[in-house]
């Protein structure tokens, strides 16, 4: 029987005057638990409670099968955490002007350097990291950093960490590599509890699932029960599978009708010596163009986005074709782009939520603003759109994956010719994405053609139409091999 560590349950943890829960919570030794979590604020209430910074209101608290009461003992339970639980988180708490070695022996950096670095060396071999020791901390890339704090809690001896909105900036690779680093440490004992969203959670590696919605948990699944559709339908009020079905039976429908939908080409500025693409689609097609190295992803994006004069679009239909710059379609709004990087850039942060969803329409269509009635349904439409972001929601309180939506269904209520969604190999998941599905799908009903614009690995997704590869400033056709999520060759 395995140990129980920590247990929540009925619990409602205060962070400052706001009380929230309750909780359900029950993590083992050797088990990979996962708490999954849309919203900022829900990962925040918990980890600063392991963290503790906030406090159990009322409810139960078990360390070790031992209880621990609220209120009055709250100080047994911060000394727990403070000897028994690391958590892993997006801003790190390594001192960057400090070495690895030196950061995960604070505060004895200064003695025993020799029988430390030997222990290092040992984990490092161990769990087969490849991680400067004497570099400081501030030259190390993301994932070396989470290591190095994976590594601090090994030598503390902590034996409950939480990893909190990581797996977002990893590249495929890494997240396999951090996944064998947990296997090992679940074979020596420790309980590992990840929290992340839907979308960057996954979902088969895990003993067992929280889901965590408006401040309390509202679902527990065993390993092997946890259901990627029900779990996007409690935290996205209502996305059901069936949904799922029927707009993926409306794009088949759509493909159906292409003969009359006519042709459109891309040809991006063959005369500057650097890009020669051209791409046909039809109007509503979903399309994945695959960059085989950085230095391609970028040059598209600088030609897509600052197009040369000569890089134009050519409507074609019953014989008869027709040409406008980029450049033109870009000004008047026909043609949109999304970074999703550039999370500073996606919205407003002085607007509210329903203003940034009109802005680019608002400029498309002069005075739009004037009217309350248009306004209005803009509204409505978007609440079917972002079900579980309430309109009145400040900008700062959104996650980034809610960013990411946001900006997506601001082109779609401004529905352009052609939306460019660009994809750093960062942001690309190792496995399908119904949510990021669900809106390419609404925005091909509406007759929106995007192009996903993927950095060195591929989208995994069914919605897609065709797919191309840019190699070395040049569309070489289609990807080799399987439609899988590898890098591009």
């Amino acid at each position: 029987m395995k140990q129980e560590m920590i247990r929540l349950y009925n619990a409602h943890i205060r962070q400052k005057r706001m009380v929230f829960g309750p909780y359900f919570l029950r993590l083992y030794q050797g088990e990979l638990t996962g708490i999954i979590a849309e919203a900022s604020i829900e990962k925040k209430i918990l980890l600063d409670f392991f963290f503790g910074c906030n406090v159990l209101e009322d409810g139960f608290f078990y360390f070790k099968e031992q209880k621990i009461e609220g209120g009055f003992q709250n100080h047994l339970m911060k000394d727990q955490f403070k000897n028994n639980v690391s958590v892993v988180y997006g801003p790190s708490k390594l001192f960057d002007n400090l070495s690895t070695i030196d950061n995960i022996f604070i505060p004895h950096f200064l003695i025993k350097k020799k029988r430390h670095k030997k222990i290092v060396d040992q984990l490092k071999e161990y769990f087969e990291m490849d991680l400067p020791l004497t570099q400081k901390i501030s030259d190390l890339s993301f994932f070396q950093r989470i290591q190095a704090e994976i590594l601090r809690a090994v030598a503390l001896q902590h034996k409950l960490i939480f990893v909190a909105d990581v797996n977002g900036r990893l590249h495929k690779a890494e997240l396999e590599k951090l996944n064998r680093i947990y296997r090992k440490l679940l074979q020596r004992g420790y309980s590992l509890c990840l929290m992340e969203s839907l979308n960057n959670i996954q979902i088969n590696h895990l003993d067992r699932v929280y889901v965590v919605e408006r401040g309390k948990t509202v679902a527990e699944y065993g390993k092997g029960e946890a259901d990627y559709y029900e779990i996007a339908g409690a935290v996205n009020a209502g996305l059901q599978e069936n949904q799922y079905q029927e707009m993926l039976e409306s794009q088949s429908r759509r493909k159906a009708q292409d003969k009359e939908r006519g042709f459109f080409t891309i040809r991006t500025g063959r005369n500057n010596g650097h890009i020669s693409m051209d791409l046909t689609f039809r109007k509503g097609e979903i399309i994945e163009i695959l960059c085989a190295s950085k230095d391609d992803f970028a040059k598209l994006k600088h030609e897509l986005l600052s197009p040369a004069p000569d890089s134009t679009i050519v409507f074609s239909r019953e014989g008869k074709e027709k040409s406008c710059p980029l450049k033109t379609l870009l000004k008047k709004w026909k043609a949109g782009s999304v970074d999703m990087a550039d999370t500073d850039h996606m919205v407003f942060e002085n607007l509210p939520l329903l203003e940034n969803l009109c802005y680019p329409l608002s400029l498309k269509l002069r005075g739009f603003y004037l009217s309350k009635r248009y306004k209005r349904a803009v509204g409505q439409y978007a609440e079917r759109l972002l079900p579980d972001i309430p309109m009145d929601v400040e900008i700062r309180a959104l996650s980034p994956e809610q960013l990411q939506r946001v900006a997506i269904c601001k082109w779609m209520i401004c529905r352009p010719d052609i939306l460019f969604i660009f994809i750093p190999s960062t942001f690309i998941k190792a496995e399908a994405d119904l949510l990021f599905d669900h809106l390419l799908l609404q925005l091909s009903l509406r007759g929106v053609s995007v192009f996903l614009i993927a950095e060195k690995y591929k989208v995994e997704s069914e919605v897609i139409d065709e797919q191309a590869v840019f190699y070395k400033g040049k569309n070489i056709g289609h990807p080799a091999g399987d439609s899988g999520n590898s890098p591009a060759e």
